[in-house]
C-alpha cells in the first residue's frame, strides 16, 4: 500500500495560504488608494478681466458620483463655504448612472449651496444617461439651484455684469448647442461664464468669445503618472491632454476640474479629488 501524498495535494496546500496572503495584500493596497482618492484638495486659479470691477469668486463642483464627504456632504459644503464664492457652478455628474434610483445626494447638497451663493447646474453625461430624468430635474429645481440647458441668465454681482450659460453634455449628438454658442458669445459684454461638463466640446466653444468655461468629466485621467499626465479619459483615449488645469485660446479660457468622485472600480491613483476655485479680478 502506497501512503505517499500526491504532489498535487502538497502544491495545493502551499498555494492556498499564498493566495490568501496575496489577496490580503492586494485588498490593503486597494483600500489605501481608495482612501487617498477622496482626500479632497482645493485648487485656486487666479485670472484677470477688464469686465470685472470687483473680484469674482466662482466655486467649481463636479463629478461627485454619489460620494459623500461627511454626513450629507457636510465637509464639502463647509469647504465651499470657507471660500466665500459669489457663484457656485455645478457642472454635472453629481449622481452616477450605475445607481439610477439613488439621487438622494442631489437636493440636500444643492440646498446648502444655495444658502451660500447663487448656484447654477449643468447636466453631465451621467445625469443624461438616466432613462427618465424627470426626478433628477425636479430635485435640482426644488433645491433652488438654477438648471440651465442651452440657455443663459444675466445677473449682476457687486456691480459685475455676468452672463451665466450652459452648453449641454451629450456626446452621442456631437455638439447640439452650436446655435446657442453663436448667440451666447455674440456680444462682447457682459462677462461670459459658460458651464459645460465635457471639455471635449472645446473645439467649438474655444473658438467663441467666452471669458471663462468651466468643465469636468475627465477625472484627471483616472491614474496619473508622477509628472501629472493622466492615463485615460473616455472620449480622449489614452494619454489625454485635457484632464485638469487652465487652457487658453485667442478668444476663450477653459478651466477643467479633476472632480470629486469616481464612477468606476479602478481607484484614482496619484489623482486626489479637488474642489476648484476661480478668482477673477
Amino acid at each position: 500500500m502506497n501512503n505517499k501524498k500526491k504532489p498535487s495535494n502538497r502544491i495545493l496546500k502551499r498555494a492556498v495560504p499564498l493566495f490568501l496572503i496575496v489577496a490580503v495584500i492586494l485588498s490593503v493596497i486597494y483600500a489605501h488608494f481608495d482612501n487617498l482618492q477622496y482626500q479632497m484638495g482645493i485648487t485656486v486659479y487666479e485670472m484677470e478681466s477688464e469686465k470685472i470691477d470687483r473680484e469674482l469668486t466662482v466655486a467649481l463642483v463636479c463629478d461627485l458620483h454619489n460620494h459623500r464627504y461627511g454626513e450629507e456632504n457636510s465637509e464639502l459644503i463647509e469647504a465651499v463655504k470657507k471660500q466665500e464664492p459669489d457663484i457656485i457652478a455645478v457642472v454635472g455628474d453629481i449622481i452616477t448612472r450605475s445607481e439610477p434610483d439613488d439621487i438622494s445626494v442631489l437636493r440636500p447638497l444643492l440646498e446648502k449651496f444655495c444658502e451660500i451663493a447663487p448656484t447654477y447646474f449643468a447636466l453631465g453625461n451621467h445625469e443624461q444617461a438616466i432613462v427618465d430624468t424627470t426626478n433628477v430635474i425636479e430635485e435640482i429645481e426644488v433645491s433652488g439651484a438654477i438648471l440651465l440647458s442651452q440657455e443663459h441668465e444675466d445677473i449682476e454681482i457687486d456691480g459685475n455684469k455676468i452672463r451665466v450659460g450652459c452648453l449641454d453634455s451629450n456626446p452621442e449628438k456631437g455638439c447640439p448647442g452650436r446655435v446657442f454658442l453663436d448667440d451666447y458669445s455674440a456680444e462682447d459684454e457682459p462677462y461670459k461664464l459658460l458651464l459645460c461638463h465635457q471639455p471635449e466640446y472645446m473645439h467649438y466653444f474655444m473658438k467663441c468669445e467666452i471669458d471663462l468655461v468651466l468643465c469636468g468629466h475627465a477625472h484627471g485621467g483616472q491614474v496619473r503618472l508622477p509628472d501629472g499626465q493622466g492615463i485615460y479619459s473616455p472620449e480622449q483615449g489614452f494619454m489625454p491632454k485635457f484632464t485638469e488645469g487652465v487652457f487658453k485660446s485667442e478668444t476663450a479660457t477653459m478651466v477643467i476640474s479633476r472632480g470629486l468622485g469616481n464612477a468606476i472600480w479602478i481607484p484614482r491613483i496619484n489623482n486626489p479629488a479637488e474642489l476648484v476655485i476661480v478668482k477673477v479680478s
